[in-house]
């Protein structure tokens, strides 16, 4: 409540008057950055922004990566209207990233993004070189390989080189 008096040049002074006040909180508005493109596997680092008139407001963040992962909890600085987090995709696709803000007067503010994921080749060792005599079992253990992306499913073809079809 507000109160108002006025007092004229010869010392005429008014009633007091008086006005109620009301003040709405306003949400958050939230930028969750630029879209991404980088290969499935990989560390995302994801730093998005947010501002709120509210200068005293403290602030939660929360993302759904949009992979069907729970959504995590971001870390929010307060000062400097950040929200980050990192996340790893496990298969190549389309992700749509929505990154939201709530105040302490739990009003919400968010944005979405998109993340273009590219399927990462898997990397084969195929073991240390070997000789063997003609007519010897060769064994490629331990051969092995690696894929970033850990949703993948593999199949494997060995062409021993001898002109013999591959196999698989």
């Amino acid at each position: 409540t507000g109160a108002l008096r006025v007092t004229d040049d010869d010392g005429g002074v008014s009633e007091i008057g008086t006005a109620s006040v009301t003040v709405s909180n306003l949400s958050p508005v939230v930028d969750g950055g630029m879209n991404q493109a980088f290969d499935e596997g990989v560390a995302l680092v994801l730093s998005s922004s947010f501002t709120d008139t509210g200068s005293k407001d403290t602030h939660m963040a929360s993302i759904d990566w949009g992979d069907g992962a729970a959504p995590e909890t971001g870390v929010v600085d307060q000062e400097a209207g950040t929200v980050s987090s990192s996340h790893i995709y496990a298969d190549n696709g389309t992700y749509t990233v929505l990154v939201a803000v709530t105040d302490d007067d739990d009003d919400s503010g968010s944005d979405t993004l998109t993340m273009m994921v590219n399927n990462a080749h898997p990397v084969v060792d195929a073991g240390a070189e070997q000789t063997i005599d003609e007519g010897t079992l060769l064994s490629l253990a331990p051969a092995t390989f690696s894929d970033g992306g850990s949703g993948d499913t593999h199949a494997a073809t060995i062409d021993w080189g001898d002109g013999t079809p591959p196999e698989a």
